[in-house]
Formats: C-alpha cells, structure tokens, sequence
C-alpha cells in the first residue's frame, strides 16, 4: 500500500525577536533579559520546525486599589495595597520572571500629588525587584480624557525606567506619538493595542514603523477576549496575524500577547463564594492563555500565581520538551 506524501507550508516570513529586560552590560539594572519571539512556524507545528523562544509569563501586580474580584482580594490580602512588596512576593515566591506593573486604576485619581507617588511606585519596583519589567496603562479607553492621562503617565515611566527596556503601553491608532517617541528615546519596546482588528494592526504598526521604530521594539496586543465573553475572536484575530506575518507581511512581523488575566472579568467569577470562584477564575485564566498562546501569542500577562503555574507548565511541555525536528507520525503520537 502505498503512502500519500504529506506537504508542509514554507512561510518565507518570520516574527522578529524583541528583548524585554536590560542588563547591566546592556545599560539597565536587569539581573536577565527575555527574548520573546523569532518564531518561523506556527505554534506546536513541531513537524514543521521548531521555533527559538518558547511563551513567557509576566505576573500582574497592580499599582493602588486593583479592580479585582472579592477572591482575589481574598488571596492577595494586604498585598493589593502595596505593589512594592506585591512585586517582591511575585518573583520571590511565586518565581515570575517578568512583573507586569499595571497603572490602571491610577488613573481615578488626577491630582499632581499622586502622579508623583505613582512614579515613586515605578522607582521603587525597580529597585525591589530586577526581573524585566512590563509597565501598563489604561488598557480600555472609556473616555477621550484617558488617552491624555495614558500619555502622561506612560511617557513619565519611560523616563524613570530610561535604559532597562521595560515594555511600555498601551498605543492606540490615534494615540501613539508621544509615548511611541518617549520608547524610541530612552530605549523600551512598545506595547501596541487594537481592537481584534488585523486592518487595525496593520495601521498602527505602520505609524510605530514610520515614527522609527521597529518590529523588534514592539509587542502587539490585538485586546483578549477572555473565556466567556469573545475569546474566540482574540483566537481567531492572533492566528490571522500570525499567519499573515509568517507568509511575508513585514509589518506585522512582531510579537502578540495576550491578557489571560482578563479572565476574572467574566460574569461568572462575580459570585460571592470565594473559594469556588476563585478555582473557577483559575481554570478560566489558564484556559484563556493556552487558547491565546496556541493562537501564536508569545506572552501571557497573568493575574494569579497557581494560574500562571500552570500555564508555565503547559509552555514547558509543550514548547520546551521537544528539543529537535519530529516526524508528523511521531507529532501525531504524542498529541
């Protein structure tokens, strides 16, 4: 009986590597540095080719009265009130190896005063902790005012962390120039955001590029549709990119990430049992990152410690194990 050849797809694309983290020969603080990136197939197409960098976790830690569920409160404790040691606790027991500072909620508050606590907050973390370091802002616009407070905040943080390749963000379509300027002149990649949208994606990377950056200074973020309310758009946004990237689209040769802690958000994990709803947000969190990350998502942001465990141990069984090229029957085998 004779067997039916099987044919691969050749992509003559491949997604730049972006490096997060300086370390001190490269002019920052950083104890390392993390690679995200470089990827030639698609993700677990391990028949096809292995790629260089496996997905990286970042640990959320929130900057001041995090909009958190009563759960999480529950887990966190005291933590939620002081991100210093809310970052130590993430990488000295819990082993992140990226801290993603979000800045979200600081922007309820408007007055000179805390503005300058705040980058107290973002100076301090850099000295607690020296693992690299994601710092975010407003990550859904609610009013025309959030792009101003965005920009303001954002460009302050390129300048405290000038040197250390922090990733900083988010851009918008129509809000990039100022913190996409501040990136390019103390050094930090940039987070780029639209809405599911590869059209989108294309405009705003286009902008980033024409300002003088590069697809190794920027990380897309195409917004995650956690479980339970539009992960499949996310999924199906992040293939198409990815795709499109692989085949030759140079401007969207860069890396994604996906928000799995946008999981907690779901209707479901409002209930007021706390133990139940926080396994329940767990399992959606983990779900909502290997669905993003088997999409061609290079990074999680990740809110809970036991979530981002086990989504680190996904990544290390499936992206790390196999060290070299394996047949499709083999693939087949293991899956």
């Amino acid at each position: 009986m004779s067997s039916i050849p099987i044919s691969f797809e050749k992509y003559e694309g491949e997604i730049k590597e972006v490096e997060i983290g300086a370390t001190k020969t490269e002019g920052g603080t950083r104890s390392y540095s993390v690679t995200v990136g470089g990827d030639k197939y698609l993700p677990l197409y391990s028949f096809e080719g292995i790629n260089p960098n496996p997905p990286r976790i970042a640990h959320e830690v929130y900057c001041y009265h995090a909009p958190l569920p009563g759960s999480l409160f529950n887990f966190f404790g005291d933590l939620v009130d002081n991100p210093v040691e809310w970052s130590r606790e993430a990488v000295n027991k819990f082993k992140a190896e990226m801290v993603n500072l979000r800045l979200t909620d600081a922007f309820s508050i408007r007055n000179e005063t805390f503005k300058k606590e705040i980058s107290n907050v973002i100076e301090e973390v850099l000295q607690a902790v020296k693992v690299p370091l994601l710092i975010t802002g407003v990550m859904d616009i609610i009013e025309m005012d959030d792009y101003r407070k965005n920009n303001e905040i954002l460009t302050k943080s390129a300048e405290i962390c000038e040197g250390e390749k922090c990733l900083i963000g988010p851009v918008y379509t129509n809000a990039f120039q100022e913190i996409g300027k501040a990136c390019l002149e103390k050094k930090h990649p940039v987070l780029a955001k639209t809405n599911m949208d590869v059209n989108q994606a294309l405009k705003l990377n286009t902008s980033l590029l024409n300002l003088g950056l590069t697809n190794k200074e920027i990380i897309m973020d195409v917004t995650t549709g956690a479980l339970g309310y539009g992960i499949e758009y996310t999924f199906s946004t992040l293939e198409r990119v990815k795709i499109r990237a692989l085949r030759g689209d140079k401007i969207l040769q860069s890396p994604s990430i996906i928000f799995s802690s946008e999981s907690w958000l779901a209707r479901e994990l409002q209930e007021e049992d706390k133990l139940e709803t926080e396994k329940t947000g767990i399992t959606f969190e983990v779900l909502t990152a290997i669905t993003g990350i088997m999409a061609g998502a290079n990074i999680s942001s990740s809110l809970h410690p036991e979530a981002a465990k086990l989504i680190n141990e996904f990544v290390n069984n499936f992206f790390n194990e196999p060290k070299q090229f394996i047949t499709v029957e083999e693939w087949l085998k293991t899956r």
